[in-house]
């Protein structure tokens, strides 16, 4: 019998599995290379729902769940907020669950 259904997706992040623990984890790590001061699971939790660049945005930059959220060529006149992406996309795939 030939499936008309090859795969299953799911997105186990945040939907099938709580992981705003894990998040906070490679949120204070990224603050904590900057000398930001860290953050709870609370004040995380608000950053997190619109993807990892609204999520780095937020909760590195200060930018609020309400405010509009800008494309980044240069944070702290030096670093490319690519170079900020990287660097915490990196962390979070090593963070297991």
């Amino acid at each position: 019998m030939n499936s008309l259904v090859s795969c299953v997706v799911y997105d186990l992040d945040g939907t099938l599995v709580d992981t705003v623990a894990n998040i906070t984890v490679v949120v204070n790590r990224e603050r904590k290379k900057r000398g930001l001061p860290q953050m709870s699971v609370a004040q995380v939790s608000p950053c997190i729902g619109a993807g990892s660049k609204v999520l780095i945005q937020r909760a590195l930059f200060g930018e609020t769940p309400e405010s509009q959220v800008v494309d980044w060529e240069v944070v702290d006149g030096s670093l490319s907020f690519d170079a900020v992406y990287q660097s915490f996309m990196a962390g979070y795939i090593s963070e297991p669950l």
